[in-house]
């Protein structure tokens, strides 16, 4: 099992499409044979990447994915992004710690 966390996206969205563009990565990243995970990922990346495209059926282009895909800004506290007061920083920083979940 792997976990793959949702990408924050600061700003307008429009979801048009971006069902279609996870299915259309997934397709082509396991028939290109890579694995079910990095097919999660490359799609999760794709969709952040379309429902960033306003008022328009948008799609993920190669060179979007390769731009976002080495330095997505993950969500793993996906509560904590509706509510940013409830963060924990350490002491004296402004970085924020984020607890390791427990895996089942």
């Amino acid at each position: 099992m792997h976990e793959v966390p949702g990408i924050q996206v600061i700003g307008d969205t429009d979801p048009v499409g971006a069902g279609d563009t996870v299915v259309a990565m997934i397709a082509a990243a396991m028939g290109s044979g890579n694995s079910a995970h990095i097919a999660a990922k490359l799609a999760n990346i794709a969709a952040t990447i379309t429902v960033q495209k306003l008022r328009t059926t948008g799609t993920a282009k190669p060179s979007e994915i390769l731009a976002l895909g080495p330095d997505p800004d993950y969500i793993y506290e996906p509560e904590l992004a509706e509510s940013p007061h409830r963060a924990q920083y350490l002491p004296g920083t402004e970085i924020e710690q984020i607890p390791i979940s427990p895996r089942i």
